[in-house]
């Protein structure tokens, strides 16, 4: 994925969890966008994603885990890029261990 694109966000949405009547497995729907930002020929462009997580959670071992998960689309745009904010402005981020979330101080 490094390879392919330039960087990722995800933003994981609201959930409606379904109880079982015995607590012992939800059913849950989530929504999730995610953007990636990708270079071709023509330039940078970026991909928008939009839909749902449906999963199936069970309770094991006193601990919740997806036992069972489908991504469900529902729109889906690509733009190209044109930067918005002047050069400088913002730290940048990295893809690598100086990107400032490693920094020790």
């Amino acid at each position: 994925m490094r390879d392919a694109h330039e960087a990722t966000v995800h933003t994981i949405g609201d959930s409606i969890i379904d109880w079982s009547a015995d607590g012992t497995t939800a059913f849950v729907e989530t929504y999730v966008h995610a953007q990636h930002r990708r270079r071709d020929d023509g330039g940078p462009f970026i991909e928008f994603f939009a839909g749902r997580y449906i999963d199936r959670f069970e309770r094991r071992d006193n601990a919740w885990r997806i036992a069972d998960r489908l991504l469900v689309h529902e729109w889906d745009r690509v733009d190209r890029i044109t930067p918005a904010f002047t050069p400088g402005r913002f730290t940048e981020g990295r893809r690598d261990r100086t990107d400032p979330a490693y920094r020790t101080s």
